[in-house]
């Protein structure tokens, strides 16, 4: 009651001017929602030339409104003691990021302070945030609502103050709210979660780190699918979702309203195994040694790993030496050498050396050694041991899920391939050797490094851990090292085979996280030729990854700039086809290379070209409306290519990789925009999402409507076109619900209404009401169709609706407050004496609209602080348009732009339209130049007060006061300015 006393008492001497409030007040407090004026200077690190009053300190702020800055922690009396920078590290997503500097960096220092307290609420609906780390900083947060973004994980376990999240129309798979006792409202529908599916044993498996929701919260809705909690099983292509049940806090009381789960669309991409053509093989041993009438199976790995031989051919040199069956099984004829070849058909793959050794009596072989050592020069030991013994390796590996498998030898595989499970240990033992010395091998371990050199069969790596083994060094000592070399490769996941290595090399992978799942070991005397040697081992670290670069030819501009790495190429928000588009990598130490194949207007597929040259065509204005990449060679072992394109209508398509199509066709839909990422396989990508429309093959959905009639109530719900409502008895309809059935694609619909005494409502979507019930305000009947992009209206489209034809026109600042002011020019007197007989005269002229200009010798936001102003005005106005001039860094911020609300429906013919005069006559302001025009903010105060009232408004920035050429190009063009402005706003031609 005190504190009511006490807001009563200022209240009156503010209406009475006793006090008067500071024009320059800046807040964006949760206590007292005073709000920002409107004022909108360019952000910049440039300092400014002049002094001019859109500078503001905390001298000009209310004594209870200036805060001190100072360094430390959170205190118990809610005063912020620590600075938090607006960064990378403690805010990874860049949309995240960049919204706060926009709009809750209120000093625009790039640092948070008091503002992590004094903010209470975070509307970020819509803006593409990936993660919201960083959140928990805002310890007094109340509400987030983040609905229509691309969260993957969500943790606000700290926000214990946290009473509404709506999470809604994400990519959640789940999400634990235990810690949040004071949550009342919670949405979490429509999450929609993009996994593979690997064929396993003629069942599809997914098994995907971030798609593990806990197994007693998870309820299939779908029945071919099975969860064991950790793997989702199925042995058909059927779609897959599931309802996760959220653990909420034993404090937490749940209004009726509030959701207790989230329910989960999973998008499965079904890899089948690949069936590719072999390019090549690596023999398991290149030279094998055979006595006469002795036969074996020759054993070959193929490249790339995985490929097959369709028409395999099996030729020996010489037949008299060494039979090969069609089998690739050999028999040793006599004596003698002998190249075994493999083919695909006529291609050759690889070849085996095979020699026959030659029988002799111990005399002689003794005879022969003693002059093959005399000749060579080799002591006596090798002698010795070439005829006493022939060393063999043996080694076995401990692999998850199955322990200690049987030992192999001699090149054989140890481990899997194809089933994704990682080696933990392995030993490895050379048997038969009369020469002295060991084989010695360390492995990196996961969380570990490389660990100690282990020798002789003694276990490396650990067991009963689940740690992965992810590389590998073998080495042998003693004379051992001096007759023979160790060579090994392994199966690195996500790479595959790696390349052969040998005496101490690295072999597999580190800091990419990479499991070893498989290995080769050959022990090979110095005479013989071994394995081919070539890349065995990555290293994350020093491994350069490369570039993708691209460039796109695009309509009126033609080639732009190279754009790398995600970056976008082409134009978003200004209607340009793409035309041509060239690509290429840099920076490659692997060999392969890029292609890419577009579809074109009246064309259709090119085919594929590679590294730079161009797709498409140029100067005949045509549209590209389709691409394909991907990658050769063995730069497509190692890196996906991922892409998407923003195609007329559609806006952003999703993310698509390694050929698949982009972009839309069937539709004469251009593509205008392009972002391609190079990512290393198994390492975090873009979402694969829908990518590519083919108009042959979709169907249109069903749209349904039900509406709330006078006297009648919710009547049945109508389809496509049918009338919802009454026509001719004159009963007024109060609410609609509408929804899309039988679609597969993703989205919402969403709807408002505007509603006698209210004006606009928010939007609301799928099936929720909008309007009111049991409150008699009308609205009387509707219909709605839904048809393809780019089809034909189902009836005329010139007048869809008619408003109370009464608009606002507001010059901005007055009174005492001039606003911006450089050579003697200001905001204030701009607006009224140059502007405003030129937009009264216009004006004049509408028939169907009318213009009423504020009170001119007043300020709407001084009046608003008083709650007049915005809070007053008459709800019949269409619309409210603010007028003002930006100032920025003096002769060098040029442009103009139009502030709209960011979550009103603000994307409108109107506002696109004034950004469209402001562009012709004065341009754009650089920071608008890819949203046409427009500049979406949520901290003005005349802005909040009417969006809150349901009253469309904009401010419309015209140019720079401290750019001289801005003045100038619209005082040349002020009358051309005006009409634009007024016909834009009202709809009519003049």
């Amino acid at each position: 009651m005190k504190k009511k006393w006490i807001g009563l008492f200022l209240s009156l001497l503010l209406l009475t001017g006793s006090i008067a409030p500071n024009a320059y007040a800046v807040t964006q407090s949760s206590t007292s929602d005073e709000l920002k004026m409107e004022h909108t200077t360019e952000t910049s690190t440039q300092p400014m030339s002049e002094s001019t009053p859109h500078e503001s300190t905390n001298d000009s702020l209310p004594q209870d409104s200036a805060k001190e800055e100072d360094s430390g922690e959170y205190s118990e009396n809610n005063e912020i003691t620590e600075k938090i920078e607006i960064n990378k590290s403690n805010f990874p997503d860049n949309h995240f990021r960049n919204w706060l500097l926009e709009m809750v960096d209120t000093d625009k220092d790039g640092y948070l302070s008091n503002e992590l307290l004094e903010v209470t609420q975070l509307n970020l609906e819509g803006l593409q945030i990936q993660t919201l780390e960083g959140v928990n900083f805002f310890k007094n947060l109340t509400k987030i609502e983040v609905q229509n973004n691309e969260l993957k994980e969500l943790d606000v376990h700290e926000l214990k103050k946290l009473a509404y999240l709506d999470v809604s129309s994400n990519q959640l798979s789940k999400i634990d709210l235990s810690q949040n006792s004071e949550l009342t409202y919670f949405k979490g529908e429509n999450q929609t979660v993009t996994s593979i599916a690997n064929k396993m044993d003629n069942k599809w498996e997914i098994n995907d780190e971030t798609l593990k929701p806990e197994k007693e919260q998870t309820t299939l809705e779908t029945e071919k699918w099975q969860y064991d909690g950790s793997h989702f099983y199925s042995s058909e292509q059927t779609p897959l979702s599931y309802i996760y049940e959220v653990d909420f806090s034993d404090d937490a009381v749940l209004e009726e309203a509030a959701e207790k789960t989230l329910t989960v669309k999973v998008m499965v991409e079904y890899m089948e195994p690949e069936q590719k053509e072999a390019d090549s093989i690596v023999p398991d041993s290149s030279s094998i040694v055979l006595k006469k009438g002795e036969t074996k199976q020759l054993e070959y790995t193929s490249v790339p790993d995985g490929s097959i031989i369709s028409d395999p051919l099996w030729e020996s040199s010489d037949p008299s030496v060494i039979e090969v069956d069609e089998n690739g099984k050999v028999t040793a004829k006599e004596a003698g050498e002998a190249k075994v070849e493999l083919k695909n058909a006529e291609k050759v793959l690889g070849e085996f050396t095979v020699i026959v050794e030659a029988e002799k009596n111990e005399s002689q072989t003794k005879e022969t050694a003693q002059t093959s050592d005399e000749t060579t020069g080799r002591s006596p030991i090798y002698r010795r041991s070439a005829l006493a013994a022939t060393p063999t390796i043996t080694y076995q590996t401990h692999v998850q899920d199955i322990g200690w498998q049987t030992p192999t030898a001699n090149g054989e595989v140890a481990g899997t391939t194809g089933q994704k499970k990682r080696i933990e240990a392995i030993r490895i033992q050379v048997n038969n050797s009369s020469l002295n010395g060991d084989i010695e091998y360390s492995s990196h371990i996961q969380g570990q490094g490389w660990q100690s050199y282990i020798r002789n069969g003694g276990n490396s790596g650990t067991t009963g851990n689940s740690l992965r083994m992810e590389a590998i060094r073998i080495r042998l000592t003693g004379q051992l090292s001096q007759y023979y070399d160790v060579y090994y490769r392994v199966h690195s996941a996500n790479f595959g085979w790696l390349g052969w290595t040998k005496n101490g090399g690295e072999a597999g992978s580190t800091d990419f996280s990479y499991a070893m799942e498989a290995i080769q070991i050959q022990l090979m005397g110095k005479n013989m030729d071994g394995p081919v040697i070539s890349t065995a081992y990555y290293d994350k670290n020093t491994l350069d990854l490369p570039n993708v670069n691209y460039q796109t030819h695009s309509q009126s501009i033609g080639w732009q700039s190279y754009q790398t790495n995600g970056a976008t190429a082409g134009t978003v928000g200004q209607g340009l086809r793409i035309e041509a588009i060239r690509i290429s990598i840099s920076g490659n130490k692997i060999p392969g290379s890029i292609e890419y194949n577009s579809h074109i207007q009246s064309v259709g597929w090119q085919g594929y070209v590679k590294s730079g040259e161009i797709s498409g065509t140029t100067n005949q204005k045509l549209r590209t409306e389709v691409i394909r990449i991907r990658l050769t060679g063995e730069l497509s072992r190692f890196y996906d290519i991922y892409y998407r394109v923003h195609s007329a209508y559609f806006g952003w398509l999703g993310w698509t990789k390694n050929g698949e199509e982009a972009g839309s066709s069937g539709f004469g839909f251009a593509m205008e925009a392009m972002q391609v990422k190079l990512v290393p396989k198994g390492q975090t990508a873009p979402p694969i999402g829908i990518a590519y429309y083919d108009q042959g093959k979709i169907t249109i959905p069903t749209l349904n409507y039900q509406t709330h009639n006078q006297s009648i109530g919710w009547q049945n719900s109508q389809t496509n076109g049918l009338t919802a409502g009454t026509v001719g008895k004159g009963l007024r309809m109060e609410a609609i619900r509408l929804n899309i059935s039988n679609t597969s694609f993703s989205g919402n619909i969403e709807y408002s209404s505007h509603v006698r005494s209210i004006g606009w409502q928010n939007y609301v979507s799928n099936n929720n009401i909008s309007g009111t019930t049991n409150q008699k305000l009308r609205m009387e009947a509707i219909q709605v169709v839904i048809v393809k992009k780019g089809a034909a209206a189902p009836g005329p489209t010139t007048n869809p609706y008619q408003t109370s034809i009464n608009h606002l026109f507001v010059m901005g600042h007055g009174v005492n407050d001039p606003g911006a002011s450089y050579n003697g020019v200001n905001e204030r007197d701009f607006t009224r004496g140059e502007l405003m007989p030129h937009l009264q005269r216009w004006a004049a002229r509408l028939t169907r609209n009318r213009i009423t200009f504020y009170n001119t010798v007043a300020d709407m936001y001084q009046d608003s602080q008083r709650m007049q102003g915005a809070y007053t005005i008459s709800s019949s106005f269409s619309s409210v348009s603010e007028f003002h001039l930006d100032s920025g860094v003096i002769g060098v911020s040029t442009g103009g732009h139009v502030i709209a609300h960011r979550n009103g429906n603000s994307l409108t013919a109107q506002n696109y339209a004034i950004a469209n005069v402001i562009r012709n006559y004065v341009g754009l302001w650089g920071s608008v130049q890819n949203t046409g025009g427009i500049n979406l903010r949520a901290d003005l105060l005349n802005m909040n007060v009417l969006q809150s009232r349901g009253i469309p408004y904009r401010l419309a920035e015209s140019g720079f006061i401290t750019n001289t050429n801005d003045v100038a190009n619209i005082r040349n063009n002020i009358d051309m300015i005006a009409k634009g402005i007024v016909e834009s706003v009202t709809g009519e031609k003049l």
